[in-house]
């Protein structure tokens, strides 16, 4: 049985999996639609990803659709680090690179670069970017511990 348990908690839909590889299939394949949807929509779709290992399985099932036009996505990501080196491994541009970026043939990929110049600068570098490329869809994830985007829990 894939599907452990289902259930809502106000106006959010819980699916509960037997594994990471399911729950990651599963999620992608709910993705795969809603980016169907928006390219049937639009021309071109504006998707930000978020660096996070907890969505590994989702990522590689994702990327590696062959039904989507990658060429009409414009890829964006979520956030970086600040101060750290160039080879860094923990750089959030190098894991989205890695498992997402270099896996689909996108319109555009847009990263943030923190690693020289004015911080301000580089975020208003891409704030710009989003304001020309309006975020149609986010894949966030959820951390290993429960934590969005560094919010962890206490």
């Amino acid at each position: 049985m894939d599907l452990v348990k289902e259930f809502r908690k106000d106006q959010l839909k819980v699916e509960v999996y037997d594994n990471r590889d399911l729950l990651g299939q599963y999620a992608a394949k709910g993705a795969i639609e809603a980016l169907k949807k928006a390219l049937e929509e639009k021309e071109e779709v504006n998707v930000i990803f978020a660096a996070a290992p907890s969505q590994s399985e989702f990522l590689a099932t994702l990327t590696g659709n062959k039904d989507i036009d990658w060429e009409r996505v414009n890829a964006l990501h979520l956030d970086e680090y600040i101060g750290l080196e160039k080879e860094a491994d923990q750089l959030f541009v190098r894991f989205l690179t890695d498992n997402v970026f270099s896996k689909a043939n996108f319109k555009n990929v847009f990263t943030m670069d923190f690693l020289e110049g004015n911080v301000k600068e580089e975020i208003s570098r891409y704030s710009d970017l989003i304001e020309k490329y309006p975020i149609d869809i986010a894949f966030i994830g959820i951390g290993e511990n429960g934590h969005i985007a560094f919010n962890d829990p206490p």
